[in-house]
């Protein structure tokens, strides 16, 4: 299947960065799904690339560049816009967090419409891993300074929705400890919905999601409520399934327009307090939305959802399913090893699969040992 990487993520190379000794990503302009144990770096994935789309340089070169010399200006702006993202993303105090074990250097690259969106190199002094002694970097096309991109969107496997009221202000006055994806979707709620052509357009993309589902979603003095088929009550979001308020979300997120089909979506773990009835409707949303143009990067722990892909993925044919990348993450011995393939035929290591494969055994060595002699 012919990729398009038009505004889209195709690649992401990682050097001693967290649990990756060495790590090469070549992504679809479709799904992208990441499988494997706790601990494996797939949130990591998700993460790196979201702050990558996220680093502004130029604002911090406007103030700078008037104190410094031009180029001068521009390597502090890259070092201070760079660590303060990681910081705000991963959570953490100092780049030594992010570098794997004991290494001295640490590394990432990303590219975006297949040129260049950074390259980023972190070396420790010896005496002091918190100090940054050299770093080189780029910026999209070189040494052209540009604006964060746009219409990225990251889900973190808990939905906010049921209590987003008052977390923007609680955040920005540093009272909760929560990393920045939190924020930034808080901030994408909060937008007005979409009206006219637009708006027509939004509803056309979620009438799969909101016909299995059977809700609305509507925002009243900055809570979420949600009026189901065949009732007029609407019922405060802290009142419902925490796993209906999660697909809440993303309908309210295409409503006010923070996703769209341009959109690179980041989802970590959309499984988490779903029935497998609305994974499987996940599944087949996440297809439509690929197929509308989004890009999307999905880790997940579900058997049912990545086999679901992964079937749609191997009969393409039958299904009309869009590009998809599957990614396997493996403790080895030297950090995560990586597999990907087309579909999960062609990964050997399937931790979800393995799991499901001794439960088949247990079941069966059981049944055996209850039949009488």
């Amino acid at each position: 299947m012919k990729e398009n990487f038009n505004n889209k993520i195709n690649q992401l190379e990682l050097t001693n960065f967290t649990c990756f000794s060495q790590a090469n990503f070549e992504f679809s302009s479709g799904i992208n799904v990441f499988i494997g144990e706790n601990g494996t770096g797939k949130t990591h994935i998700l993460k790196i690339l979201y702050a990558s789309t996220k680093i502004d340089v130029k604002s911090r070169y406007e103030k700078m560049k008037s104190i410094l010399s031009p180029e001068s200006a521009k390597l502090v702006s890259i070092q201070h816009s760079v660590s303060s993202k990681l910081d705000e993303y991963f959570n953490k105090n100092t780049f030594n967090d992010l570098i794997r074990f004991s290494s001295k250097q640490s590394a990432f690259l990303v590219k975006y419409n297949n040129i260049l969106l950074i390259d980023y190199e972190i070396t420790s002094t010896k005496e002091n891993h918190n100090i940054l002694d050299t770093f080189n970097t780029y910026i999209n096309t070189g040494d052209d300074i540009k604006e964060p991109l746009e219409n990225t969107l990251y889900i973190p496997s808990n939905e906010i929705l049921s209590w987003s009221k008052g977390f923007v202000n609680l955040y920005q006055k540093k009272e909760i400890g929560f990393d920045k994806t939190f924020f930034d979707l808080a901030v994408a709620l909060d937008g007005g919905l979409l009206k006219n052509g637009a708006k027509e357009d939004a509803e056309k993309l979620l009438k799969e999601l909101k016909d299995a589902l059977g809700i609305e979603v509507e925002k009243l003095d900055g809570q979420f409520f949600i009026k189901h088929e065949n009732n007029d009550k609407k019922i405060s979001a802290s009142m419902n399934a925490t796993g209906i308020n999660k697909l809440a979300q993303i309908i309210y997120l295409i409503m006010n327009g923070s996703l769209t089909k341009d959109s690179i979506l980041f989802w970590d773990e959309p499984e988490v307090n779903l029935n497998p009835k609305y994974i499987s409707l996940v599944a087949k949303f996440l297809q439509t939305l690929a197929k509308a143009g989004v890009q999307i990067f999905v880790a997940t722990h579900d058997y049912l959802l990545v086999h679901q892909l992964s079937l749609a993925a191997e009969y393409r044919e039958q299904t009309d399913a869009p590009s998809m990348k599957f990614f396997s993450l493996t403790k080895g011995d030297d950090g995560t090893v990586v597999e990907s393939g087309n579909n999960l035929s062609e990964i050997q290591n399937n931790a979800i699969l393995d799991e499901y494969a001794a439960f088949y055994d247990l079941e069966n060595t059981l049944f055996v040992k209850s039949r009488p002699q």
